[in-house]
């Protein structure tokens, strides 16, 4: 059988090792690219998932013209910093003319982007309300950003936080499987023993506290006082 690499069969880019979408060029990209395309060769097999067509890709990042960029009106994605960087740049020329660009056109001011270490994160005096969804969990210092953000609601402004935790009758093994089994999106063991229902509780009037899945995930939402 010819084992040689296949130029149609090939991996559009790498998880954090590649930035180019494209051809590897890295030695440690080619190498491993090498190995790939010979295993999925020699057993007929297709590897989908995290992989994005060059001949597409390509076409939309040499043709600034073409009627395809931007067009979409809004382009809704799921944990958008563990795509890959082809997956990013075929959704960014796609989202070209879409809702980010839109913002600018209609001259809204209250909408903003902002990249920023939670912990680290400055909370404006205007906001109204403050969503977190299974992130505060991830944060070491949540009871402070809880705190900062209590501190910067106004009376009567509520934050809710929609996370995991551990459920009461949860025996040991199942959550460290649960935690092996979640390892690929940042979840440690030690998040188990995390609690920022009580930050929200310590910090709010809590005015919603309910569970779901036997307590193994909650919604917790809590109000300034006024």
């Amino acid at each position: 059988m010819d084992t040689s690499p296949n130029p149609v069969c090939k991996v559009a880019e790498f998880h954090y090792v590649s930035e180019i979408p494209g051809w590897p060029h890295a030695p440690v990209d080619q190498a491993f690219n090498s190995e790939l395309v010979t295993w999925l060769r020699f057993h007929q097999t297709i590897l989908v998932g995290e992989l994005v067509p060059e001949a597409p890709l390509r076409y939309l990042v040499e043709n600034a013209a073409s009627p395809r960029r931007g067009v979409f009106e809004h382009v809704l994605v799921d944990e958008y910093p563990d795509l890959n960087r082809a997956e990013q740049v075929l959704l960014d020329l796609l989202a070209e003319a879409g809702h980010l660009h839109r913002v600018e056109r209609t001259g809204w001011g209250n909408v903003e982007l902002v990249e920023s270490d939670a912990a680290d994160y400055a909370f404006p005096g205007n906001i109204g309300g403050v969503l977190s969804t299974f992130a505060m969990t991830m944060v070491d210092d949540y009871d402070g950003v809880i705190r900062r953000a209590a501190e910067a609601l106004p009376p009567g402004g509520r934050l809710a936080i929609l996370e995991m935790k551990r459920p009461e009758e949860l025996p040991e093994w199942m959550v460290r499987f649960g935690a092996w089994f979640l390892r690929p999106f940042g979840v440690s063991p030690a998040y188990a023993e995390r609690t920022p229902w009580e930050s929200v509780r310590r910090h709010l009037d809590e005015v919603l506290y309910e569970e779901f899945y036997a307590g193994a995930i909650y919604l917790c939402v809590g109000q300034r006082r006024l």
